[in-house]
């Protein structure tokens, strides 16, 4: 039996190589995109209760580690910053809400930047 190689449809093995590598040094959620930021934290902050977005200017999210702190960006419907590792403590606020507060966050780095942390933020009203 004879097999045919059609190079359209087989790409070349050095392609396959350099396809593997990136993809082996990248988590599932992460493309490796040369020149963009990968940041730690982009989650949403809703209201417990109505599950109503509060990201806006009213509501407040800082990341700290040791003498860092980093106010993060609010980009509509979420909250992103990070982009080193470490220990963090992130503490969201809002007026009429109690604060929210997590310790002890550790933020890991690797071939593309920082691993994004899955987290949800829901405040609730005092």
């Amino acid at each position: 039996m004879t097999v045919l190689h059609d190079a359209r449809l087989f790409p070349t093995p050095l392609l396959w190589l350099a396809l593997s590598l990136c993809l082996a040094g990248c988590r599932g959620d992460t493309v490796c995109l040369t020149g963009v930021p990968y940041y730690a934290f982009e989650f949403p902050v809703t209201d417990a209760i109505t599950g109503e977005n509060l990201v806006d200017p009213a509501t407040k999210a800082v990341a700290t580690s040791g003498q860092y702190v980093e106010e993060l960006v609010d980009i509509g419907s979420q909250f992103r910053g990070v982009l080193e590792p470490g220990f963090y403590t992130l503490t969201v606020s809002r007026p009429g809400y109690r604060i929210w507060e997590k310790s002890k966050i550790w933020v890991t780095s690797g071939h593309c930047g920082v691993h994004r942390k899955r987290l949800m933020v829901e405040l609730e009203p005092q």
